[in-house]
C-alpha cells in the first residue's frame, strides 16, 4: 500500500490489489494497522506489467501522487481522484515512463520548501 502525508491536509492510503495481492487482504491490513476504512482506498491493478503498487503509484511531497493510469481499472482511477479531491493533485505518466518504473521513486521537500522527486527515469516533458 501507499500513503499520502497527513502534513499536507490528507491522511489517505491506497491498497493495491491484483496480480500479486488478493483483495481479501484489505480487511486484515485495516485491522493490523488500526486504519479507518474511510481513509484507505482500494485500487485494482489490471496490467500485468504493473504488479505492485509502488511501480504504478507514488505518493509525493505536498499531497500529490504520481500514477501510470493504464495500470488501474476505471473505478480505481475515480477512487484515486476522489481521494485527493482534485485532478490537479495527480501527475499522470505515459506508458513509456510507467514501464521504466518512474513511480518507484523517492519524494521529499527541500530546504526551500520545494518538492523534489528522485527517480531513475523520466521523459523530457
Amino acid at each position: 500500500s501507499s500513503g499520502i502525508n497527513a502534513e499536507y491536509g490528507l491522511s489517505r492510503y491506497f491498497f493495491g490489489w491484483g496480480q500479486r495481492t488478493a483483495e481479501s487482504a484489505y480487511e486484515p491490513i485495516l485491522d493490523f494497522f488500526s486504519l479507518d476504512k474511510r481513509d484507505v482506498f482500494k485500487v485494482r491493478m489490471i496490467d500485468e506489467a504493473f504488479y505492485h503498487l509502488d511501480v504504478c503509484m507514488a505518493p509525493l511531497s505536498l499531497g500529490h501522487v504520481m500514477i501510470y493510469p493504464g495500470a488501474f481499472d476505471d473505478a480505481s482511477l475515480k477512487s484515486i481522484y476522489d481521494a485527493l479531491g482534485s485532478r490537479d493533485k495527480v501527475i499522470e505518466l505515459t506508458l513509456e515512463e510507467g514501464l521504466q518504473f518512474s513511480c518507484n521513486c523517492v519524494s521529499f521537500i527541500s530546504d526551500t520548501r520545494e518538492a523534489v522527486v528522485v527517480s531513475p527515469h523520466f521523459s523530457d516533458r
